[in-house]
Parts: C-alpha cells; structure tokens; sequence
C-alpha cells in the first residue's frame, strides 16, 4: 500500500501602521491573502480604564453631520472602509466609541457632542418635579432642542393612581465647549458615563445648569 502525505503550510503575518502616537491600523494576512483589518487605541485614557475601553472606527466624511443618532442603527451606514494605502486613512475620520455609556470621542479624545433625550423616564420631566408650562416655553425658544413634545398625562403603569403627573418629552445637544467641560466635570467618577448624562439633561444634585432647565424645578415640600 502506497502512503502519501499532504502537508499545507499556513502562514500568517499582520502589519502595524503608526497613525499617530494614540492610533494604530492593523492589517493580518493568511497566505498573502487579506484575513481582517483594524483599529486599535493605544493612547492614555482620560477616565479610569477599569470602567470601559474604547473602540475607534473609521467613519466616512459626512458622519457627525449626517447620521442622526451615532449609537442607534443608522450607525452602520456611515462605517467606511480602509483605503488601500493605510497612509491614506484620514485621522479626522477616526472615532473612539464607548458603548458601555453611548460616548463619543474623536481620535485625540475630545468627547463629541450628541443629543440627549430628556422624559419622565431619563430625567424625571414630569409635573412634581418641573413646573412643565414654563419649562416648555424655555425649550421653545432654544435652538439646540429637537423633537419637543406636547404636555401629557403620564401613562398609569407609569404612576401611582393617586399622583396623576403630566409629562412631556424632548432631545437636547450641548455646545462642543460645554460638553467638554461638563465631562472634565465628572471624568474622575467611578460611573462617569452615568453622571455625564445627568448633567447633560440637567438631572443631576450639582449647581451645573447650562441649559437653564433646573431654575424650573418646583420646591419639594416636606
């Protein structure tokens, strides 16, 4: 009986490019044939690492303006692909993702600005904690507030029988500046993500008002 053997030898080999100091693109081949390619953070992380990393994506050039929510699944639409040459892959383009907290960064670390949605739910706007007439009257004439809903009741399985709250709903975006500061704010918190969408929406126990919304908050009585 004649034996033969096979023998195929897999050879892998994966290139790194240096984009920047914080920013490097990966790309792994098998048997010279493109197996995947990747961007990888490799920067210092302005928050405690222990809470989440980052992932950086490459976006195509009208993201920001364009895709409506950067953590819904509009997302998809805007992922580009790499350009052959990885000298040719735009920094600009690069974002670093974090999902635990739907935050957003572009490659350097400056957190970008996205909208915010404010409901009895997420931010208690409903009538026992907002007087709600005035506070609508203040969003109206404010430019970065979208999708402003009209006063309602608070549906029942929401509230007791006895409360009968009204509520309403809307969505807000910070300047680039104040979202920088209002995450400087809270960085060094164990729950950062958590404490930057309370000041965001104005729910938080801090003096930070920058939208002007907590000068509507009724008086708790005792």
């Amino acid at each position: 009986m004649e034996k033969k053997t096979t023998k195929k030898v897999i050879e892998y080999q994966t290139d790194s490019y240096q984009l920047s100091d914080t920013i490097v693109f990966r790309r792994s081949f098998q048997n010279g044939q493109v197996l995947s390619e990747e961007l990888d953070y490799v920067g210092k992380y302005p928050y405690d690492k222990k809470s989440g990393v980052v992932t950086p994506v490459y976006m195509t050039a009208n993201f920001i303006s364009a895709c409506s929510d950067p953590f819904s699944d509009d997302l998809k639409k805007y992922v580009e692909k790499f350009p052959k040459e990885p000298e040719e892959i735009e920094l600009n383009r690069v974002f670093l993702f974090y999902w635990a907290g739907h935050v957003l960064f572009d490659y350097q670390f400056n957190p970008i600005p996205r909208y915010y949605s404010c409901d009895y739910i997420q931010a208690e706007i409903n009538s026992d904690t907002y007087d709600l007439k005035n506070l609508r009257e203040h969003l109206e004439t404010r430019s970065d507030v979208r999708n402003l809903s009209k006063i309602s009741r608070v549906a029942y399985y929401n509230q007791n029988e006895a409360e009968d709250l009204e509520e309403m709903s809307f969505q807000i975006i910070p300047t680039a500046d104040v979202y920088r500061k209002l995450f400087e704010s809270v960085k060094r918190n164990e729950f950062w993500s958590c404490r930057l969408k309370d000041e965001v929406t104005c729910n938080s126990s801090s003096k930070l008002d920058w939208a002007g919304i907590k000068r509507f908050r009724n008086e708790k009585k005792d």
